[in-house]
């Protein structure tokens, strides 16, 4: 029989250890009200159980060559959470001026712009806002910036093809 765990499961879980911290009662209360918060463009899951590790997954945004690819977007917790910001990065290959083949991201808000009034529901938010609108003052790929600002046809077409290919 399986050990899968439903979110109320897991949240009874969670509380029921006395171990816990603060944090990972927080954690808990996010990872529910991301997947249950109504937004239907993200959804997340705890790998192995973990709540410090986090996969999701973002529905590209319509209008842009994003649109029909799903993108998913790992975040490992430090222990100092909320104070310090989650590691992040993006799984799926991506042609997108401000994330590496890697799948590094450049992002302000997880750099020096980090708040501990910040949650991973933010940090979604504006990395599905990139799609919608990267930030060419910031490029981590500077070829594909510069198609952006001179080819944007070109762009876009690159854009569909990767997203067809890698974001199912």
């Amino acid at each position: 029989h399986s050990h899968t765990r439903n979110k109320t499961d897991l949240h009874t879980f969670l509380s029921s250890c006395p171990s816990f911290t603060t944090m990972a009662r927080r954690l808990t209360t996010e990872f529910q009200q991301l997947n249950e918060g109504g937004e239907a463009w993200v959804r997340a899951q705890l790998v192995d159980d973990n709540v410090f590790k986090w996969r999701a997954q973002i529905n590209g945004p319509e209008g842009t060559p994003y649109e029909s690819g799903v993108f998913t977007v790992e975040f490992e917790i430090p222990g100092e959470y909320p104070f310090v910001p989650p590691k992040v990065k993006v799984l799926t290959k991506i042609y997108h001026p401000n994330v590496t083949a890697d799948g590094k991201i450049c992002m302000d808000v997880i750099t020096q712009q980090w708040s501990p009034q910040l949650r991973i529901i933010n940090v979604l938010t504006i990395i599905r806002g990139l799609l919608s609108d990267p930030n060419l003052e910031h490029p981590l790929e500077p070829e594909i910036a510069q198609v952006y600002q001179t080819d944007r046809a070109k762009f876009d077409k690159n854009a569909k093809d990767w997203t067809k290919k890698y974001a199912k």
